[in-house]
């Protein structure tokens, strides 16, 4: 399954964990190095 856009991918997921029974987050990771910071 592929998507246009990153909004397209959170909605669908969204709407899915919803009919599924769990919810969801929206996180993102950013990198330098070795390092990882949320």
């Amino acid at each position: 399954m592929t998507f246009t856009t990153l909004e397209d991918a959170e909605k669908f997921y969204r709407n899915y964990a919803k009919a599924a029974g769990f919810s969801t987050r929206v996180r993102s990771t950013n990198r330098k190095g070795n390092e990882i910071k949320n």
